[in-house]
């Protein structure tokens, strides 16, 4: 669930980056051609304020240019003639003529706004045709009172004695108007690309490297965000992943009931999230809701099953019937000469058969189509009496364990068969041998293709090895087994405990190093241990005791029924009741 929404978060995320992105990229074109629009509106009123010089800056506001131009106006209707005179010949007036010229031109401002006003609104009126030729877009308009603007300068000489008209002078009028109201506008739009942060500033290639870093910085900015969300959801499911690994519960809901009915002897096993049924006159494998999958009828005293991955092997003790199973049903059946003391089978479906008569032991080997594989014979007086036998899932190598008695003294030897290529250079295919005096080892097991176990009074001895095995670690215990049970990658005992206050059992977990992975106790007068997934169960007549593989005790508590069996299927917290007349199927809570 946490990978899906990250994935569908991060695809969200990035659609809406690339659309940002793309309307990033079309805002800074449109700025971009406002910012040259800009460029040429200012250097033409630049030279409009400098009387038609773009590199003469003014040092006067848009007053004075205003006031040039009612200079203008004044010169073209000839009011002050004795200015005008003094202008043109470049001579500057002193004394008196300095005050009344200046007089004058207040008076010649005063009259040419009038006149302005009034040859503005008869331009507006006026033909294109009426535009004076000289006079274009983009040309600056030079006027010959720029010698009054800038004393000391001498006029030029192609535009001293060229007179604006007032047609003229209202074009400029309306042009400078036009341009403030452009410039205010350019001003706005770059408030607001301010405000935005999203505006590549003006400039060359320096200034959009600028803004790719500002862009760079936002997407860095939604990156960030969004990692802050992702973070803030993985510690949510990591806060409800550890609440429910460490809670424990009171009560159940029984989700499915399913009634069926059971013969007095009918035992029960785990079979891959399903049940196994079997007794004497059959076996038959069923789901939660007791629909069978498969089913196989016969007539057994003393049947004996063993479970390996997918496959099921159910024998006759003492008798000579044995059929194998898949998850599909029936694949073989075999019939023996001697009588079945034990069987054991690989996930390939070889089966191994411990065979007894007075004087041997014999082990054959079938293939899943009940083809005799190979056999080895096992002297009593040599090797002893074999007590446990336990296949490898590969089907290649066997453990046996045998009771030997020595002066009076039993003891044990654990022997491993190897029947693939490795075993054919060594006799009577044995690759490894142990002699314990003095200790009885009545269980082995093997674990996967290559560890094996040997279950003794003191404790646990390991062994591993792909072709030849070896002892590798030894667990020690100091109290009496009561009971053994084997899951995936695990080793379980229950051992008498202190009683009291310390509890009538002690229930030990290891892993396949030895490690102790479970310690804890119990007072349940239990008939069962075993292993369901991950899960430790203990259940007696009416109640039980379920523990995680940390030593969590999840639930404990008792039923209206007798159990008959009691196993973890899918779901969270979900396990199924097998009593003897109906199947629950119940929800911790």
């Amino acid at each position: 669930m946490v990978v899906l929404v990250i994935g569908i978060t991060l695809i969200n995320n990035y659609e809406k980056m690339e659309g940002l992105e793309t309307t990033l990229g079309e805002i800074s074109r449109s700025l971009e051609n406002q910012s040259a629009g800009e460029s040429s509106d200012t250097a033409l009123m630049a030279a409009y304020a400098d009387g038609g010089s773009t590199e003469e800056k003014p040092e006067e506001g848009d007053g004075q240019a205003e006031d040039g131009n009612s200079d203008e106006i004044a010169g073209e209707n000839g009011e002050e003639k004795d200015n005008d005179a003094g202008t043109e010949a470049g001579e500057p007036a002193t004394g008196t003529g300095e005050t009344v010229e200046a007089s004058g031109e207040s008076a010649a401002r005063e009259e040419t706004s009038t006149e302005a006003d009034k040859l503005c609104g008869a331009e507006r009126r006026h033909s294109s045709g009426d535009q004076p030729q000289n006079l274009r877009p983009g040309r600056p308009y030079r006027s010959h009172l720029q010698s009054e603007r800038n004393p000391g300068q001498r006029p030029d000489p192609g535009g001293s004695k060229t007179f604006a008209s007032p047609i003229v002078l209202c074009y400029h009028i309306e042009n400078y108007n036009t341009e403030n109201r452009t410039k205010t506008v350019i001003q706005k739009d770059k408030a607001m690309a301010n405000i935005m942060q999203l505006h590549p500033p003006k400039g060359p290639e320096g200034d959009m490297k600028e803004y790719k870093q500002k862009l760079i910085r936002h997407r860095a900015g939604l990156g960030a965000r969004f990692f802050v969300v992702l973070a803030v959801i993985l510690g949510v499911c990591l806060a409800i992943y550890f609440y429910q690994r460490n809670r424990s519960y009171t009560d159940y809901e029984v989700c499915v009931t399913v009634e069926r009915s059971d013969t007095v002897n009918t035992q029960y096993a785990e079979y891959n999230g399903k049940l196994l049924k079997y007794s004497r006159d059959g076996i038959s494998c069923v789901d939660a809701q007791n629909k069978a999958v498969w089913s196989q009828t016969y007539t057994m005293q003393t049947p004996i099953v063993d479970i390996c991955q997918n496959e099921v092997v159910v024998a006759s003790q003492q008798g000579n019937e044995i059929y194998v199973f898949d998850g599909k049903g029936l694949q073989t059946q075999i019939t023996t000469l001697l009588p079945i003391q034990q069987v054991s089978v690989s996930a390939q479906g070889v089966t191994a058969v411990l065979l007894n008569d007075s004087t041997y032991a014999w082990i054959y080997l079938y293939d899943k189509e009940g083809n005799q594989l190979t056999e080895a014979r096992c002297s009593l007086e040599e090797t002893g009496q074999p007590l446990s036998i336990s296949l490898s899932s590969d089907g290649t190598k066997l453990a046996v364990s045998y009771l030997q008695v020595q002066e009076g003294t039993a003891g044990s030897c654990v022997v491993f068969y190897n029947f693939g290529s490795v075993g054919s250079n060594f006799v009577d295919k044995i690759v490894a041998s142990k002699v314990y005096s003095d200790t009885l080892i009545p269980k082995v097991k093997y674990l996967g293709s290559s560890q094996c176990v040997a279950i003794s009074g003191e404790g646990i001895i390991y062994y591993e090895g792909a072709e030849i095995p070896e002892e590798q670690h030894t667990v020690t215990v100091e109290k009496e087994i009561r009971s053994i049970f084997f899951g995936e990658n695990r080793v379980g005992l229950i051992l008498e405990g202190e009683g009291g206050d310390a509890g009538r059992y002690q229930l030990r977990l290891y892993d396949m190093k030895g490690n102790l992975v479970l310690s804890e106790t119990s007072d349940l007068d239990y008939r069962q241990a075993k292993l369901s997934g991950k899960y430790l169960i203990l259940y007696g007549a009416n109640e039980c005791e379920i523990y995680s593989d940390r030593g969590v005790l999840k639930y404990t508590g008792s039923f209206d029924s007798e159990i008959a069996d009691i196993y973890k299927t899918k779901g969270l917290e979900r396990y199924v009741l097998v009593f003897s007349d109906r199947t629950e199927e119940i929800k911790l809570q």
